[in-house]
């Protein structure tokens, strides 16, 4: 699972290097964030939505878009001496923007009964024996630690309306913005 998140930002890294790399240099900030917005985030984040965010794969997705941001921009942390916050000003952190697509789809699959996802969201082995060592990081505890919540059952009357939800999803931004 690791190598899959790894080669994405392995890949979008490689990408982005060719795509501005061609480019010209004289580009002003506002056209580089928004041509590294659509064209090399969506390829670093495709899938997130599923992905088990755990505190390593956090750190490796906000490093490898804090470097690509530093490519784009030209600026190098140690000839330059610019902080990370003088960087992003005012940009989201990628982990929030995966925060924000994992709840959205948590929430639109948990609305919709019809979709086999529905099922899927908010299961718990309910049976079994766990491991020795730590448990893994499971979708669900990611949506627990995502709104706050404890339980199960307080998550999914959450999700079941609609314009509460929206007001978690825009929160759980805020709270992993910088």
């Amino acid at each position: 699972m690791l190598f899959q998140h790894s080669f994405s930002v392995a890949f979008s890294n490689q990408l982005f290097q060719t795509a501005f790399n061609r480019c010209a240099t004289n580009i002003t900030r506002h056209c580089v964030l928004f041509r590294a917005d659509y064209s090399i985030e969506s390829v670093l984040l495709y899938g997130s939505e599923t992905w088990t965010m755990t505190k390593r794969l956090t750190k490796m997705v906000d490093g490898c878009y804090t470097r690509m941001l530093r490519m784009a921009l030209d600026v190098n942390q140690w000839r330059d001496r610019v902080s990370n916050q003088e960087l992003y000003n005012g940009l989201p952190k990628v982990s929030s923007k995966i925060t924000q697509r994992r709840l959205r789809l948590a929430g639109h699959a948990q609305r919709h009964p019809e979709l086999t996802l529905h099922k899927l969201v908010l299961w718990e082995p309910q049976h079994g024996h766990s491991n020795r060592g730590r448990p893994h990081m499971t979708f669900l505890d990611n949506l627990k630690e995502d709104t706050g919540l404890k339980s199960v059952g307080e998550i999914a009357q959450l999700m079941e309306n609609r314009m509460l939800w929206r007001t978690v999803i825009k929160d759980a931004r805020a709270l992993h913005s910088h």
